[in-house]
């Protein structure tokens, strides 16, 4: 390693920068001024970054140590920049987080304000037209550009309190029965379908985000997979749900039935009566082929969808020491390790797939992207991420500052529902049982 570079790289200032870029802007602008003689091809080539970006970074850098001394002026002033970065930030912490043309567009503004109110300026001011000057803005205001990540809008508002309310339950269904790694399942659901390049796009977000989160409303489509993962990293066989009123009798002569199986519904979305057939016909008899011993505890991780609320499945899994667990409401993207890792896996190989119109054509291409998202790293990192095996919040905590936006939005107003909260609840519990007995007795 060059001498020079090793002498800067054991500044304590320059460890503590996030990305390999600012290092290499301290490290050229440092090396400049004791006449060490960093290039910015030398640089580049080591951090890692274009050498235009490097160069137009240390202009930028440069441009900003010269306010209020002689020299160019800056394009906008630190008053202005001090408002555009607050407003940059405050976008970015409630999940509207600003691309480079709307960042540029809010500070073209500010430069009008500033003309409209100064009749006879001392000096005239033009409007900025170059993309690169937001790349300055970030660098000196400790904003990082990223590929922005689209927040389903209802996911906006779980809290870190029901999050940890939740692990609470969890801790304590762990101390009570030691759960094996084989004997922890999470299942959920997800879209198949024709899957399009979705059009990207990269937003300004503060330093100490992990992502840029972009809120936008879920459009409903149908044909199901459900697919069951254990925190070993194995895998039950899938469940397809397809959006027939019978079954398509050529699905059952293919040579893919024994990973794959097959229901119908009305719309391909899942039901209490489907739910209620895959606890029954594919789930317990699948968990009692694994375990020799019926006194073994399993515990289930799933989502809060309105299938889950049939008395009969629950009875059942209670019935063979299987106890359901509940994740709070619209927190998936944080707390469910298919979400985590497999579906992203998954969905990714379907996007490089050619699928055609008529699903049946397609359960070949969906059977293969399905078994390569299922390998047993991903499905182990899934568990890990979601900080449910091992069991730990603290996992939780670190990312719920890039995950969980700012409860700026009050949340959308909906009717009430006569049904029973499960959110962040044990639903195999016989409190629990209880309550929906009940209910289903009074109807």
């Amino acid at each position: 390693m060059n001498q020079s570079l090793k002498h800067y790289l054991c500044f304590s200032e320059i460890r503590s920068l996030n990305s390999n870029l600012e290092k290499a802007v301290q490290i050229y602008i440092l090396s400049q001024e004791e006449k060490r003689g960093l290039s910015y091809r030398f640089l580049s080539d080591y951090f890692q970054v274009p050498k235009s970006t490097l160069h137009d970074a240390v202009k930028s850098y440069r441009r900003f140590q010269r306010a209020g001394k002689s020299g160019r002026p800056l394009l906008l002033s630190k008053n202005e920049e001090i408002l555009l970065c607050r407003f940059v930030r405050h976008k970015a912490n409630i999940g509207e987080c600003l691309t480079k043309e709307e960042t540029l567009e809010h500070a073209n503004d500010l430069i009008h304000k500033w003309i409209q109110t100064n009749e006879n300026p001392q000096r005239k001011r033009q409007l900025i037209s170059s993309k690169m000057w937001v790349n300055g803005f970030a660098l000196r205001n400790e904003f990082v550009i990223k590929k922005v990540t689209n927040l389903e809008q209802s996911r906006a508002y779980v809290t870190l309190k029901e999050l940890k309310s939740f692990w609470d339950k969890l801790e304590d269904l762990f101390q009570k029965n030691s759960y094996l790694p084989e004997f922890i399942f999470n299942c959920d659901e997800t879209v198949v379908g024709s899957y399009k390049k979705r059009n990207t796009f990269v937003g300004l977000t503060p330093k100490d985000k992990n992502k840029a989160h972009r809120i936008f409303k879920k459009i409903n489509i149908h044909t199901t997979l459900l697919v069951t993962i254990s925190a070993s990293g194995s895998h039950l066989p899938s469940l397809l749900i397809t959006p027939r009123k019978t079954l398509v009798k050529s699905y059952l002569s293919t040579e893919i039935t024994n990973d794959l199986c097959f229901t119908h519904g009305p719309k391909g979305w899942i039901t209490k009566e489907i739910f209620h057939n895959w606890v029954r016909d594919i789930f317990i008899p699948l968990i009692n082929e694994r375990r020799n011993d019926q006194n073994i505890p399993v515990l289930l991780v799933l989502d809060g969808h309105s299938s889950r609320l049939d008395l009969d499945s629950l009875e059942s899994l209670a019935k063979a020491n299987i106890q359901v667990a509940v994740i709070p409401a619209h927190s998936s993207h944080i707390t469910q390790p298919l979400d985590r890792t497999t579906f992203s896996v998954f969905k990714n190989h379907l996007r490089k797939s050619t699928l055609e119109t008529k699903l049946e054509k397609n359960l070949e291409t969906i059977l293969d992207c399905l078994q390569k998202s299922l390998t047993i790293k991903t499905i182990k990192s899934g568990f890990s991420r979601a900080g449910i095996y091992p069991l730990d919040f603290e996992k939780i905590e670190e990312i719920a500052d890039s995950n969980i936006i700012e409860q700026t939005h009050s949340k959308p107003v909906r009717k009430k529902r006569k049904t029973i909260k499960i959110s962040g609840k044990i639903i195999t519990s016989e409190k629990f049982l209880k309550k929906l007995s009940d209910k289903v007795e009074k109807h």
